[in-house]
């Protein structure tokens, strides 16, 4: 069988322009987050046109993933952005899912539960 969170938790997804996932990862952290995933994208919106030789250019991106118990999704998003000043245009995203099943974090699962 295999175990799985029964807590309510969150996933935090944030997207930013490529050298800005350690400053998201710092505020993750002081804001109770206990780990994180950094992957690197590539994006572009229709408020950008960059091209080269007719050729479309795509921002490098770095999205950063973070599961949270749900309690401290306020917190943590606040915290994430005034980090990178999400409230300004062009300088990211962030948003909350709600996954239906956590499994593999093996420090926060209640053996007890099965």
């Amino acid at each position: 069988m295999v175990d799985v969170l029964r807590k309510k938790q969150k996933l935090i997804f944030v997207i930013v322009k490529k050298g800005k996932a350690k400053r998201i990862l710092k505020a993750l952290h002081k804001a109770g987050a206990e780990g994180s995933t950094v992957i690197p994208g590539r994006g572009m919106s229709i408020h950008q046109e960059h091209s080269f030789l007719g050729i479309p250019i795509e921002d490098e991106k770095e999205c950063i993933l973070s599961i949270i118990p749900e309690e401290l999704k306020d917190k943590v998003l606040s915290k994430v952005r005034a980090a990178v000043r999400l409230d300004r245009r062009g300088n990211g995203v962030a948003f909350v899912l709600n996954p239906s099943i956590v499994t593999g974090v093996a420090h926060l699962l209640n053996h007890n539960n099965k």
